[in-house]
């Protein structure tokens, strides 16, 4: 069974993709994240399971310092990445990086903070949140974690 940590806030989205993984040919294990400090939580309990990592940017932010606030708004879930990243070898940092989707509708603005912060996420995949995005979201994760 693929184990998937998803990090969704927005609960009817996060029913409709398990509901749709729950019909496919292979079995997948979701642990749901509703905010920055539970997927910080449930990665410290179960990093090294995780096949993939489903990522809202826009999460609730619980869990960041007062100062991360201003850093990450309103990309927080940015910071979730950037906290299981931190300190981490560069061959160990493109390894988690390849099994990172992010869904979001605000892929223009990730671009935007990744410039001016000077990261580097070629390897993580994108996919925008909108009325078929649910579909290519699935698709996506069948790709990544299905292997």
């Amino acid at each position: 069974m693929k184990q998937i940590l998803f990090v969704e806030d927005n609960g009817s989205y996060s029913k409709e993709v398990k509901e749709r993984l729950s019909s496919l040919r292979l079995q997948y294990d979701v642990t749901s994240a509703y905010t920055v400090l539970e997927a910080l939580s449930w990665w410290e309990e179960k990093a090294k399971e995780f096949d993939c990592i489903v990522l809202d940017l826009q999460i609730n932010p619980e869990g960041l310092e007062t100062d991360e606030y201003d850093e990450y708004a309103p990309l927080y879930g940015m910071a979730f990445l950037d906290k299981i990243l931190k300190d981490l070898p560069k061959e160990e940092i493109l390894k988690i990086s390849e099994k990172v989707i992010i869904s979001s509708a605000f892929l223009p603005q990730l671009d935007d903070w990744l410039r001016i912060r000077k990261r580097d996420l070629k390897s993580v995949t994108r996919v925008r949140k909108s009325t078929d995005g649910i579909g290519k979201l699935v698709n996506e994760i069948e790709r990544k974690c299905g292997k």
